[in-house]
């Protein structure tokens, strides 16, 4: 579906453009942290990949447990932009502290207020983006947005990659709290009511925060199910990624082809999210999110076996499976949860069950690569997500398509 902007004020066009710069920005930090953190702890400071294993997974369990609570003070809130760089700048300042060379125990701490910055910060901006005035001041919708953050995950792979090897890869740590610090200040400048359901927008009381909202929405059968299923790919998924640049530099590749690669998500994403207004409304969710998990396990099982030139194709299938997936499941989130715990609901399928699914990945691909090798965990990552596509056809009962009268 392409959203009509009939009216094109000053007011839409500025909204338009800050969002555009938030995920721009916001997919800066996620490329910096996913391509660069653990090359360095393994690289750098001596870490086993059983210990970066172990150190990601009290990440990602800390977003299981802490990020729900953060995602029901953020739907109670009225100030949901000064809320979004309140989490930025908390991801950009324990994101450096990663960088000073102490035992892995000593990060521990460092590794759960990462979590209370970063995990919750995309599936709440995704919240704010996906309201209905937000959608409707760009053409394509969420997708028109969303693109611009592969755009700039695609730029920040690039120009760190020759960062890191002008200056060392300490300088990904200055560079990620640079980023940090333009997704505060362009959230930060969102006026409140243009973050808010219109029902809140004409109401003058302040809801107080309720943690029974996660038992509310975890009472929804098909919403479970679908945690389910995200639990499982994320398990693949989280195997797989973790450790994707020691395997890269593990074959041979240098730090500045590293960087290079993620330009080749770009015609993938940028299509994809693109046309996925259009394709959900022709196809529903469901078959889109199956078609995602199922290119992007096969994505990582070519992996395995592929090296230049093939490793090239094979990475471009990264960003369309992702870019068929993603905004079919967000959708799916925000369609499937009362407006009242959207944010709450979005932050349980990105933060608590890929979260879960992710600590469990990293901390069991950490021991399997350093007792098996790394194929063996792109074999089963790869596998778990495959898997992950068709159980969502099979057990989540997706609204159907809308085709065009």
């Amino acid at each position: 579906m392409v959203y009509p902007v009939p009216n094109r004020t000053a007011e839409s066009r500025s909204l338009e453009s800050k969002f555009i710069h938030l995920y721009f920005w916001v997919y800066w930090l996620q490329c910096l942290n996913g391509t660069w953190l653990n090359l360095y702890l393994n690289r750098i400071t001596g870490f086993s990949n059983t210990q970066i294993g172990i150190l990601s997974s009290i990440f990602m369990m800390s977003g299981v447990f802490l990020t729900p609570l953060i995602g029901i003070r953020f739907d109670a809130s009225r100030r949901r932009p000064a809320f979004l760089a309140g989490l930025a700048l908390l991801a950009g300042v324990s994101f450096c502290l990663y960088a000073f060379p102490v035992p892995w125990p000593v990060l521990i701490p460092v590794a759960v207020a990462f979590a209370c910055g970063w995990m919750p910060l995309v599936p709440l901006m995704d919240t704010i983006a996906n309201m209905e005035h937000v959608l409707g001041a760009t053409k394509h919708g969420y997708g028109g947005y969303r693109r611009w953050g592969t755009v700039g995950f695609a730029l920040a792979g690039v120009l760190s990659g020759q960062l890191t090897k002008a200056a060392g890869l300490w300088s990904v740590f200055p560079a990620y709290l640079a980023c940090a610090l333009a997704v505060a200040w362009f959230a930060y400048s969102i006026p409140a009511h243009q973050a808010a359901h219109p029902s809140e927008a004409a109401s003058k009381t302040t809801r107080v925060p309720d943690p029974s909202a996660v038992l509310d929405l975890l009472r929804l059968p098909n919403f479970r199910r679908f945690l389910a299923v995200v639990l499982l790919a994320s398990i693949g998924s989280s195997a797989c990624y973790t450790f994707r640049s020691i395997y890269l530099s593990s074959i041979g590749l240098s730090d500045e082809t590293i960087g290079w690669l993620w330009l080749l998500i770009i015609p993938g994403e940028v299509i994809c999210f693109t046309w996925a207004a259009r394709w959900m409304k022709r196809w529903g969710t469901g078959p889109l999110v199956m078609f995602g998990l199922v290119v992007a396990g096969l994505r990582w099982i070519l992996l395995s076996f592929a090296r230049p030139p093939w490793l090239y194709g094979v990475e471009v299938l990264h960003g369309i499976g992702f870019a068929v997936y993603f905004p079919a499941a967000v959708a799916f989130v925000q369609a499937e949860a009362p407006p009242r715990l959207r944010g709450t609901a979005q932050v349980l399928f990105f933060s608590t069950a890929a979260g879960i699914g992710n600590a469990l990945g990293s901390a069991a691909a950490g021991r399997i690569s350093d007792v098996f090798g790394m194929q063996h965990v792109l074999w089963l990552g790869g596998g778990l997500q495959v898997a992950g596509g068709f159980l969502q056809v099979l057990l989540v009962r997706h609204r159907p398509a809308q085709p065009e009268p």
